[in-house]
């Protein structure tokens, strides 16, 4: 066991300051979940934890005119369940439900969530295998190994490890934004500048500076919350990471769609792209109405009233010709082929570039390519 130094913070101000003494290789304990695990696989070597889960002004989930504020320390499982949660933003307690164990979300906290590192296990499992996230510079074994799990875009000639949870996912269609405190004061950073691209130094992962503490995550009170759902694909239905997923969230118009425009491509993990807000840190994100052509092309105006869209992505999940027909409006779908998990509430599969091709009765048809 290597040793290192425990300290238990009672303050904000406290673990800051704790954390600037204690040097690079310190780093804060909240749930443990993770932190514990990479310490045993000697992934992580700390010189210094510091204890932050005395601090009780961080486990408050409060809700305002503003939105809903999430504390750092809120357990995920207190989250999933709250009652504002359940009924406002169905996409957050969806996607923290259906992440973990319920043990580690009665442990894991939302802080914590989006400090998890990947899955990679050329990254977990240490030498032999080369991994520039853990030993910058010693290279990438994932290119030419195991990459099922891993990213699809969004990747670099040095890595293509991705960010594994599913919080952050929800977050990104949201428009949540991360309250940090630091040596330097307070700051807000969007969700979708959380991540960072790993391009040339994939081992930084945030866009945290040393010493910076999450304390909130806030979701501003819009109209897309009520109408949106998580869907997850995974190799089993509990206890599994993503090789897919998507958050949709949208502003409902009576029956019709009213801000598409805040829906845009997924790009996330190695098995397919599906419709989504955009995720943290990922490029080629363009507006949906620009992917459809329906600004100029059919005119905002279709988007709105579209009762049917069909999908085709060839290359996703490995289903030749696999097409998607989902009701927006009504937001219900047919999945026939593969992913059945898509129709739960229904979810619509695309690829990263979206080719408008036609209207055939008064629905529109696009064609999704991938990788392309």
């Amino acid at each position: 066991m290597r040793p290192f130094r425990y300290t238990r913070a009672t303050s904000v101000a406290e673990a800051v300051e704790a954390a600037m003494a204690g040097g690079a290789d310190t780093r804060y304990l909240a749930g443990g979940t993770t932190i514990y695990d990479l310490m045993k696989l000697g992934v992580e070597a700390p010189a210094a934890l510091i204890d932050i889960t005395g601090i009780r002004e961080l486990e408050q989930v409060s809700v305002s005119a503003a939105g809903l504020s999430l504390g750092a320390l809120a357990r995920m499982s207190d989250v999933a369940e709250h009652a504002a949660v359940r009924r406002d933003l169905p996409v957050l307690s969806e996607a923290l439900w259906k992440a973990a164990s319920q043990q580690i979300r009665n442990m894991a906290t939302i802080g914590g969530n989006l400090l998890q590192r990947t899955r990679c296990a050329y990254f977990r499992f240490g030498a032999p295998f080369a991994c520039n996230k853990r030993a910058p510079g010693s290279g990438c074994s994932a290119m030419d190994g195991m990459d099922r799990p891993l990213a699809l875009l969004g990747t670099s000639r040095h890595c293509i490890a991705n960010y594994p949870g599913d919080l952050a996912v929800a977050l990104a269609a949201l428009d949540a934004e991360v309250d940090v405190i630091g040596p330097a004061g307070r700051r807000s950073i969007p969700i979708e500048s959380f991540f960072l691209e790993p391009g040339e130094t994939p081992h930084i992962e945030t866009s945290l500076a040393h010493g910076e503490l999450i304390t909130h995550v806030r979701i501003p009170r819009t109209g897309r919350g009520r109408a949106s759902t998580y869907h997850k694909i995974r190799d089993r239905e509990s206890y599994a990471f993503a090789l897919t997923s998507a958050a949709v969230a949208l502003e409902m118009d009576g029956a019709s769609v009213g801000a598409a425009q805040d829906v845009d491509m997924l790009p996330l993990r190695n098995d397919g792209v599906v419709l989504a807000a955009h995720p943290p840190g990922k490029p080629g994100l363009r507006d949906i109405r620009e992917q459809l052509g329906c600004g100029e092309q059919f005119g905002l105006g279709s988007l709105h009233t579209l009762s049917a869209v069909e999908f085709h992505q060839p290359h996703a999940v490995g289903a030749e010709g696999m097409a998607f027909h989902g009701e927006i409006a009504g937001w219900r779908g047919e999945q026939p082929n593969r992913v059945p998990q898509l129709t739960e509430r229904g979810g619509i599969v695309a690829g990263e570039r979206l080719d408008v091709v036609g209207e055939e009765g008064g629905d529109i048809l696009v064609e999704g390519h991938v990788g392309s």
